[in-house]
């Protein structure tokens, strides 16, 4: 469930408020977010493709579950603060915006929901911080030697 929201909340950050708004496009946050977005991956991909030809590194391994710590909070913060910046631009214009007549009698004002967005990143934040955290304390875990109990009848 955690990879699917990470997956969907780039996704939508990325093609419903970056794209279409060349305002925000040009703000240094934007290139903040990214970076942040990157540096995550640029040690998990390497730690998937060494898994996949049977390769284990004690540092990939350590990098992979360590650099998220820093990394994730500020990938959340500067999500938030991208969407901030991006509602004046989906105010005034009103793009993906539905106000009333239409011929399906609804409403919907896109600023909200992206109000509703950074409310949904503050809410979501922690699960997904602890999710990353029982991941890397598993990983990390001090292994318990095996036992073998031998029943004799």
């Amino acid at each position: 469930m955690a990879p699917l929201m990470q997956v969907l909340g780039r996704n939508v950050l990325l093609f419903l408020v970056i794209l279409p708004n060349p305002e925000v496009q040009s703000d240094p946050m934007v290139c903040y977010l990214f970076l942040v977005w990157s540096s995550v991956e640029v040690f998990r991909y390497p730690f998937y493709m060494a898994g996949v030809i049977d390769y284990s590194s004690e540092v990939l391994t350590w990098l992979r579950y360590t650099v998220w710590i820093p990394l994730y909070p500020l990938g959340f913060f500067s999500e938030a603060i991208v969407i901030f910046l991006s509602i004046p631009f989906y105010d005034d214009t009103g793009k993906f915006s539905l106000s009333l007549p239409n011929q399906y009698n609804i409403s919907f004002y896109f600023p909200y929901w992206l109000y509703a967005h950074i409310a949904i990143i503050v809410c979501l934040a922690p699960s997904l911080i602890s999710h990353m955290w029982r991941q890397r304390q598993r990983r990390f875990r001090p292994k318990k030697p095996r036992t073998f109990h031998v029943k004799l009848n």
